[in-house]
Order: structure tokens, then C-alpha cells, then sequence
């Protein structure tokens, strides 16, 4: 029996949340949880969104947009390859890729300061990304290396700085539905 809802089904990572296990544990994603931004037939790629920014970016970011950065928990290292800065979002006016529901991908400046203008608490600014080659994700899924998880907004703009364990917890509180054949838990078993 398969506890994996997604095991059989074409896979279609783009806008799912990839949460590292512990076979992750002494690598650089380590603890991470990634949003896919792209996935096709030449690769993946996305941003880790649980990692801020050191030093280096947070020159960058001021290098790049002409102003110190006050952002925060906003401003994160999306993972070890180069790119682009970029902006994902809940702003759909602003939106150049949506990524999926309520989840927008932007990267040109004058988008990007516009969504840190707009006061929306519901952004981050990505500096990097993580990738691989076309397969290479999907066998890290089935050897235990990730756990997929539907995007979810309200997962993908936390800031509480637990991400990667309230991203565990709802991973499992998933499998546990679907081994129940049950659409939702309550919030405490123990009331149940």
C-alpha cells in the first residue's frame, strides 16, 4: 500500500514544497525547505525558503537595488547557484510567473520595489537558487531524500523561523490522512 499520494501520478513538482529529510542531514539543504519554482524536461529549480541572507547577499541586495536592506527575514539565500534576484510573492498584479494559487514570481527591479513598497508582509527576495538536471529529483524523492508537500501560502511566507519543522509536521499530519483515508485531523488527537 502506498502511502505517497503523489507516487503514481505524473510528477508535476512546480509550486510543491520540498522538505529535506534526514538523509539531508550532513549536506549544504540540510534542514531546508524548498519551493520549486521549475519543473520540465530539461530540470528543476527553485529557492530555499528557510535560509536568510549572510553578509555577502545583503551587499549584493544593496549593490543591486542602490539601498542597505531593512528586510529582514524577507531577504534569503535561495539555495547555492547564481541567478538572478527575485521576488516570490502574493501580489498577482504584480505577478510575472505565477507559481502557483496564490503564489507569484517576480525579478525585474521595478516589480521587486514595488512589492517591498506595497506593505504586503507576504514576500520574499531570493538571491540563488538550487537546481538539478532533468531526473535527478525525482530519484532524490524516491530515495527518501525529500518530502513533497503541496505549495502552501501560508507555509511558503512563515516567518516564525520554524518552517522546516512546522513543514515536517504538516507533511506528516498529510500521510497520516491519506493512510486514514480521512481528509483532515483534528488539531489535538487527544480531543478526538
Amino acid at each position: 500500500m502506498s502511502i505517497n499520494r503523489f507516487q503514481n501520478a505524473e510528477l508535476d513538482l512546480k509550486g510543491d514544497l520540498l522538505i529535506a529529510s534526514a538523509r539531508l542531514a550532513n549536506s549544504p539543504l540540510a534542514k531546508t525547505v524548498v519551493l520549486v519554482l521549475q519543473h520540465d524536461s530539461i530540470g528543476s529549480f527553485g529557492a530555499v525558503l528557510n535560509r536568510p541572507a549572510n553578509e555577502n547577499m545583503r551587499a549584493a541586495w544593496k549593490k543591486a537595488s542602490g539601498t542597505a536592506t531593512n528586510l529582514g527575514s524577507h531577504l534569503l539565500q535561495g539555495g547555492p547557484l547564481g541567478g538572478p534576484i527575485f521576488a516570490i510573492h502574493s501580489v498577482e498584479k504584480l505577478g510575472e510567473l505565477r507559481v502557483d494559487g496564490e503564489i507569484f514570481l517576480s525579478a525585474t527591479a521595478e516589480s521587486i520595489d514595488r512589492i517591498v513598497e506595497c506593505g504586503d508582509e507576504h514576500y520574499r527576495i531570493c538571491l540563488g537558487v538550487v537546481g538539478w538536471k532533468h531526473g535527478v529529483v525525482e530519484r532524490e524523492l524516491a530515495d527518501g531524500n525529500w518530502y513533497r508537500l503541496p505549495g502552501d501560502s501560508e507555509l511558503v511566507f512563515d516567518d516564525s523561523g520554524f518552517l522546516w519543522e512546522k513543514s515536517i509536521l504538516s507533511y506528516g499530519r498529510q500521510t497520516m490522512c491519506d493512510m486514514l483515508s480521512v481528509t483532515d485531523l483534528p488539531a489535538n488527537p487527544e480531543r478526538n
